[in-house]
């Protein structure tokens, strides 16, 4: 069973259940120092944007298209679909994820999958705020590719309370690991 050192604010059972999706997870030796879930942004200003998109988009293209501009309203066609992938991505569902770093590995459970980052590979690990105190991490590490070289890909920790302290938590456990070994 992990201990966690700091949480979001939320009440201890929200906090408990977070904490015990994680624990069938973790291997021997391992405990959880945080858990944290992500929050949903409001998209409010994400649909107002698309439909103004959209409209105008479709004004546009049916006024050049009415004029005899047929081969300016293809290009019209472009900006519709533009609109319409905002408007798709605005009311799409996202569930928020929840995370959990251990003392060996940062956990990310979204939409019923579980991704795992070892502390050894991280290299960089950015962190973002907003001014409601919620964040997001952009968490970078090295992998090696099938023709043997090293690469780096980035996962994302987004909307938790307190990115700089998480952040700080990563990177402590990363020095934590390289002192140890």
């Amino acid at each position: 069973m992990g201990v966690i050192m700091k949480t979001d604010d939320f009440s201890e059972i929200y906090e408990k259940e977070n904490e015990d999706c994680f624990n069938a997870q973790l291997m021997p030796d391992e405990s959880i120092l945080w858990t944290g879930n992500g929050r949903v942004q409001s998209r409010v200003f994400m649909v107002i944007f698309a439909l103004f998109w959209l409209g105008f988009s479709l004004l546009w293209t049916g006024f050049v298209y009415f004029l005899g501009g047929k081969a300016m309203a293809l290009f019209g066609v472009f900006f519709i679909a533009i609109g319409v992938g905002l408007m798709i991505k605005a009311f799409r569902k996202n569930e928020p994820g929840q995370y959990a770093l251990t003392n060996k590995r940062v956990l990310i459970l979204q939409n019923g999958k579980t991704t795992e980052i070892t502390l050894e590979r991280i290299v960089r690990v950015d962190a973002s705020r907003r001014s409601d105190g919620t964040g997001d991490l952009q968490i970078y590490e090295n992998y090696f590719t099938q023709s043997g070289t090293i690469d780096t890909t980035s996962r994302s920790i987004t909307g938790v309370n307190d990115p700089e302290y998480v952040r700080g938590l990563i990177l402590t456990e990363c020095d934590r690991l390289i002192a140890n070994s």
